[in-house]
């Protein structure tokens, strides 16, 4: 009898551990890395990948308004420079905005930009 009392405990400890897990996976705590471009990509991939089906869109939503919103942010010194110049700055820019930050940050993120850009 005592036996199967501890593999009750055992068999409830083992749910509250995996109920943690899951707990930990839906809220995640995946942050954007903005180090470098190949980080950016890879890290928005396990970010995109931890979300919930509901999530995903908005998320890639969000990470398409961030990365182009440098682009009215540029001095037109820069713009003249080239396209390729130019990009790298947007880029650049980009990837420090989303630097650790989660999902949800990054699309409120988005929303702010979006209004900025309305307000003007």
């Amino acid at each position: 009898m005592s036996m199967l009392n501890e593999f009750r405990g055992l068999g409830a400890a083992l749910s509250c551990v995996a109920f943690a897990v899951a707990l930990a996976a839906c809220g995640d705590g995946t942050k954007l890395d903005g180090s470098s471009e190949q980080a950016l990509r890879k890290s928005a991939q396990k970010v995109m990948e931890s979300l919930p089906e509901d999530k995903k869109g908005k998320f890639g939503d969000a990470m398409h308004v961030i990365m182009n919103a440098g682009v009215g942010e540029l001095p037109a010194a820069t713009l003249n420079q080239g396209t390729v110049e130019a990009l790298k700055e947007v880029q650049k820019r980009a990837r420090e905005r989303l630097d650790g930050k989660t999902a949800d940050e990054a699309i409120a993120l988005a929303e702010e930009l979006k209004k900025k850009v309305s307000m003007q």
